[in-house]
Parts: C-alpha cells; sequence; structure tokens
C-alpha cells in the first residue's frame, strides 16, 4: 500500500479545534493537502459505502477530490489522534482501516497510505486496529521524539520588555497577576481565556497592534487536546505550567454511571504544556515549572476550616510577609525567616520580628525576647502577689531588671519579664548556676531555673545561626556583660518592629473620663477586630493611666498572650 507521493491526494484529518486553529500541512508545490476533520472523514466514509455493490466500496474520482465525495484508491490519509480519543475520532480509525484494507483486497490499482500521528504515549492505535481486519498485516511505528530536542527548556534565556505572550495552565494565576497590577498598568495587559475543548476563537489573532496592549495573558482551562500552534511576532513568551484539575466524564465503578470525576494533570499532561515552549521564532523563552503542588489543595488537606485559613493568609499579606510569589521581604530578611521560623515553633509572628533588618545589639534583644515569648512569660517568671498592691516592692522589682532594655521595663511585662530573666542569667553567670542564693528579690520574684537555663540554650542557637548565614549580631557576649542600655535610636526600631510584627495583636487603649481629676475610664481593644478585653494578670503593674491624663487620649500596646 505505497501511495505515488506526486499522484496522490494527500487527506490530513484533525479535530475541529484543530482546523479551526489552521493546523496541518502547507502546500509544497507539489501536493495540495486537503484539511478535513473527523467528522468530514467519516461523511466521505459512508459516501463510499452508500453506494457499495457487491460489497465493494465505490472509489471517488483520482484527482482534485472534494469534500462530501467517495475517497480515492490513491490517497495519503494521515490523522492526528485526538488525546481524548472521542468517538468520531475511534469511529474514523475503524472505519479508515476496514476501507482501506477491503480496497486493497478488491483493487489491484490501489496506493493507499493510512498514517496517524499522536503526541501522546501508548497510542498506537493503527496496529491494533489493523490486527482486527488484517492480523498478517505489519505497521510500522516510529519515535519521532527520539529524533527531536529532548528537553524543551534548553537555550532559554531572558530579555528586555518587548511584545510579551504569557501562556498559563495554571487557572487561578491569571486572577492573581491581575491583582499585582497596578491601575496604569492594567492597560497594559490583555487577558484571554481559553477552554480547548469548546472554543479555539481566543488563539486566533495573537499579534500585538501598535496601539495595543504589548502583553497578551492567555490561560488555558482544562486540557489542550492538540499540538501546539507556531506562535510568531512576539519577542518573549512566558510558559507557566500547572497541575490544575479538571472534570471529564468517565465511568464510575462504584455508581456504576457515567459521571464527572475530576483529572488531575499527569506528568504526562505537564510534559506536553512544556512543549509550548519550543518557539523558534520568538528569541527569548522562560519556562515556569512551578513545585507540583497547590497550596490552597494543600492546605485544604490540614486545615478543615477553610474560612480561618484564608483569614490568615489575609493576615500574612496585610503585614508584608508574604505576596503572590512567595515572602515580601529583602533577600537578607527571607534568608534569616527561613534560617529562624522552624526554630520559633513556625510562629509567624515571632520569626518576622527576627528577621527584619536592625542593628547588632537591636537583633540581639529581639532574639531574646523572641524566645522568651515562645516559651511563655508566666510559666518562666513568677511574681509575688504583694508586688500588684505595694509600689515600693514594684519599683524595687523594676530597679532589679538587668541588661540590654532593662530601661524599658515601666513599658510593658514583655520588656519586665525580660529584665528579670536577663537579671536571673547574670546572677547564674555570676554564681555558677545558683543565682536564687544571693538574689535579695527572691521573695518577689522567682525563675524557673531549667526554663532560664532552655531559653538561655535556644537564644545561643538562634544567635549562632544568624552568623552562620553572615547576619551582623552581637553573639559573643554573655548576658553579665551586657553592662550598657540601648540607645534610643535602637528602642524606636524594636518598637517599630513590634508593631510590624504584631500588627495583628495591636491593642488601642482610650480614656473615657470627662475629667482629667477624674480616674480614667479605659478601654482596651484589639484594633484588628474590635474585641475588648480587660487588663489582668501581670498587665495590671503597668500604670497605663499615667499616660492618659485627657479625655480622648489614647496608647497602642501589643498583646502577645490572650486568656
Amino acid at each position: 500500500m505505497e501511495a505515488n507521493r506526486i499522484n496522490a491526494e494527500m487527506l490530513f484529518v484533525v479535530s475541529d479545534m484543530e482546523r479551526d486553529l489552521g493546523i496541518g500541512v502547507k502546500d509544497d508545490g507539489n501536493v495540495t493537502p486537503v484539511t478535513l476533520t473527523f467528522s468530514e472523514l467519516f461523511d466521505a466514509l459512508r459516501v463510499s459505502k452508500k453506494g457499495a455493490t457487491n460489497g465493494q466500496w465505490i472509489t471517488g474520482p483520482q484527482s482534485s477530490w472534494r469534500k462530501g465525495q467517495a475517497l480515492p484508491l490513491r490517497v495519503v490519509l494521515v490523522i492526528c489522534l485526538d488525546p481524548h480519543m472521542s468517538a468520531d475520532c475511534a469511529l474514523c480509525l475503524l472505519g479508515t482501516v476496514k476501507w482501506a484494507v477491503e480496497q486493497v483486497s478488491n483493487w489491484d490499482q490501489t496506493d493507499i497510505v493510512v498514517l496517524t500521528v499522536s503526541a501522546e504515549k501508548e497510542f498506537n492505535f493503527l496496529s491494533k486496529v489493523v490486527s482486527f481486519s488484517a492480523p498478517n498485516m505489519q505497521v510500522p511505528s516510529v519515535d519521532l521524539a527520539a529524533h527531536g530536542v529532548q528537553d524543551p527548556t534548553l537555550g532559554i534565556q531572558a530579555r528586555t520588555d518587548c511584545r510579551r505572550l504569557i501562556l498559563s495552565f495554571d487557572e487561578k494565576l491569571g486572577d492573581q497577576f491581575q491583582q499585582q497590577l497596578r491601575e496604569a498598568e492594567k492597560t497594559t495587559v490583555e487577558f484571554r481565556s481559553v477552554q480547548a475543548t469548546v472554543n479555539v476563537g481566543p488563539l486566533l489573532h495573537l499579534e500585538r497592534s501598535k496601539q495595543g496592549p504589548k502583553t497578551l495573558f492567555i490561560t488555558f482551562q482544562g486540557e489542550v487536546p492538540f499540538l501546539p500552534l507556531e506562535i510568531h511576532n512576539f519577542d518573549e513568551l512566558h510558559l507557566v505550567m500547572g497541575t490544575s484539575g479538571i472534570y471529564q466524564k468517565a465511568w464510575d465503578d462504584i455508581s456504576r454511571q457515567v459521571i464527572e470525576l475530576p483529572h488531575w494533570a499527569s506528568m504526562e499532561d505537564r510534559h506536553l504544556q512544556s512543549w509550548w515552549i519550543r518557539q523558534p521564532s520568538i528569541p527569548s523563552r522562560t519556562l515556569y515549572t512551578g513545585t507540583g503542588i497547590d497550596p490552597d489543595a494543600a492546605l485544604s488537606c490540614f486545615v478543615r476550616q477553610a474560612q480561618r485559613a484564608q483569614e490568615m493568609s489575609l493576615r500574612l499579606h496585610i503585614q508584608r510577609l508574604t505576596a503572590k510569589d512567595g515572602l515580601d521581604l529583602s533577600e537578607k530578611e527571607a534568608g534569616i525567616f527561613r534560617t529562624v521560623v522552624s526554630l520559633l515553633g513556625y510562629d509567624h509572628r515571632l520569626a518576622l520580628f527576627v528577621a527584619l533588618d536592625s542593628g547588632p545589639e537591636a537583633r540581639r534583644v529581639k532574639v531574646q525576647l523572641t524566645i522568651m515569648l515562645k516559651h511563655g512569660m508566666d510559666r518562666t517568671i513568677r511574681i509575688h502577689s504583694s508586688v500588684f498592691n505595694d509600689r515600693k516592692r514594684y519599683n524595687s522589682v523594676l530597679r532589679g531588671c538587668y541588661g540590654l532594655g532593662s530601661s524599658m521595663a515601666r513599658q510593658g511585662t514583655m520588656w519586665l519579664n525580660l529584665g528579670l530573666l536577663k537579671r536571673h542569667q547574670q546572677m547564674a553567670e555570676q554564681h555558677h548556676g545558683d543565682a536564687a542564693q544571693q538574689d535579695p528579690l527572691s521573695e518577689l520574684v522567682r525563675v524557673r531555673p531549667d526554663r532560664a537555663l532552655l531559653i538561655g540554650s535556644e537564644i545561643g542557637e538562634i544567635l549562632d545561626h544568624l552568623v552562620n548565614i553572615d547576619v551582623n549580631v552581637d553573639s559573643t557576649r554573655s548576658v553579665a556583660q551586657e553592662t550598657k542600655e540601648l540607645g534610643s535610636e535602637a528602642k524606636g526600631e524594636i518598637s517599630y518592629h513590634l508593631v510590624r510584627a504584631f500588627t495583628h495583636n495591636l491593642i488601642v487603649t482610650e480614656n473615657f473620663s470627662k475629667n482629667e481629676n477624674d480616674t480614667p475610664r479605659l478601654s482596651h481593644r484589639v484594633m484588628a477586630t474590635w474585641l475588648e478585653l480587660t487588663q489582668g494578670g501581670r498587665a495590671k503593674l503597668i500604670d497605663i493611666n499615667s499616660y492618659l491624663k485627657k479625655e480622648g487620649a489614647c496608647a497602642f500596646g501589643i498583646c502577645y498572650d490572650l486568656a
């Protein structure tokens, strides 16, 4: 069945979508190919069968064949198999093989070649179908991919902004991309969505006009059941691979019905996606493979309450900790965040507090404060109840605070506890681990030695990690050597970073008293939710009244522990 390429008709058979896109073969001057859809080939087979006499199919004209006529005896049929193996495709393949085998048996002058092409693995249906009608006939196959470029990502390079095409197989990326655009940038990008199994119109007329948007963003929804188009007139191509699931009708073994079932992109699907990067006419091509994991899908596996996950994601974005493509921090800050977050129990607030750029002394104090907060202040330090009612004893406790940051002990319980912890650590260093024996405040303040030792050890561990990644931090001095106090610039830096890291723990306290001489009537609320709080526990030690003498005056603070 070897057809003469000069005298034979060439019929190129594709799906409806591929025909609409203009996929086929070009006229080489010798043979003018005719492009048919599966249904049009099936119509030609019907015409050939309809006029059959004595079991023989009728034949079409030997030259100038047109659609709607019976198939000729000299023909090359190139069938581009549908990746979905639609009913039209399967019926055409069955009918074509049956027609070809019977015509060869009945006519000596036949020159029929049937060639199937497919980008799918294990799609050698032609040999199987031929075996039904002609078991002794051999059907050769050729793996063209073995003779081509094995890695389509080779030669990918970057280039300046010009006419840009973005092809995304990630269905969510388009919306996320639009959210990142500033108002003035929105007119520079045209967005299109393509559901390739329904309508390929958006893939037509891709060229960019001189006045219109220079960037074209195309999102593929679901599978693309045809080979990549040959794209021209772009300077850059950005291809984003995806794993998004689509729903397809399939047989369900449990219900014994044909229902819509989710189908996630396989490795083979992603391989076919990568073929779109092979555009020789586009000088700059970039392939974004991604991790293969959908963060939203991953979260839903472990967080049952979807609303909580959404709320936390929004908070991280508001705090400028995360962006759509990762951490919204400088390269140095991101490196610190990733280094310490696991050591801090994955508390993003503590990790962000440490990561924000600081001077060496401020960074040291932030690490100390962070580890103390991680292990809980109330579980580490106990303050006798008499201190709450006796200002003299309270002042004694304040004066007993030690080390960098001790001068801020009056401003809040975090600083008070840190100063008392450092006092214990300083005395333990001087008295070989026994701090309580020589401490005149031992009746008012008790620090658990085991907890203090653990906190000190973890502080040293984090400081060592920071030094190993070339962060400028004071890591060599012991607590006993902290004889100086923080400067005003370092104090302001730490306060700002507390607000940045604990934005959703920010408390506003207002005075609603009408007269400055009256006892202040204070209201404490969480700014993020406007939840009203009461000042309890050792927070009562802080004299907020002194900050709020006038009506309408307000003060701000950070509340790390809520109960």
